[in-house]
């Protein structure tokens, strides 16, 4: 899928992080290394991000930019407020991928990357549930293993799903 074809931004969002860092390498694969900045909302704030957002790539236009930007989570009302004014008329072939930790469904970023782009979320079920993800997360693997063979990892490694997704 070519870089014309994909929305403007994109919010990744919610607890299973293994989950949205696939997400975020299948976004970032269709673009050339070259073409992707990374910047991170603890450093950057949204006026930032709109500048990264505006600047030609180093070699003019390349078939697409991306600018991820982590830590989202932690931007202010003036963050995102730069980023809808530049969402209005956004730069043609430049994708905005922001990357943050269980925002809120309410939260003015989600409402407005909802209604530019897209939001993806991806939450891990909470309680017992988590058994019923690491099984899941064993069978994707390809791996065999029975529901008790999942609390038990649960039970030993905690609620972490990196933790869990790495062992």
């Amino acid at each position: 899928m070519s870089p014309e074809s994909l929305l403007p931004v994109y919010l990744l969002t919610g607890s299973d992080r293994p989950k949205r860092s696939v997400a975020l390498k299948r976004l970032r694969d269709r673009f050339g290394a070259d073409s992707v900045e990374l910047l991170t909302a603890d450093s950057s704030t949204g006026a930032d991000v709109v500048a990264a957002a505006n600047a030609l790539g180093l070699f003019g236009d390349s078939g697409g930019r991306a600018v991820v930007v982590e830590s989202v989570e932690n931007w202010r009302k003036a963050d995102v407020d730069a980023l809808r004014a530049y969402l209005d008329d956004p730069t043609p072939d430049t994708v905005l991928v922001l990357v943050g930790d269980e925002l809120r469904k309410d939260s003015p970023l989600e409402k407005l990357a909802a209604s530019k782009g897209e939001v993806l979320r991806y939450d891990i079920p909470k309680g017992g549930k988590l058994v019923s993800w690491v099984s899941a997360q064993f069978k994707e693997a390809g791996v065999s293993a029975d529901a008790e063979a999942a609390r038990t990892l649960v039970e030993i490694v905690g609620e972490d799903p990196v933790a869990l997704a790495s062992r």
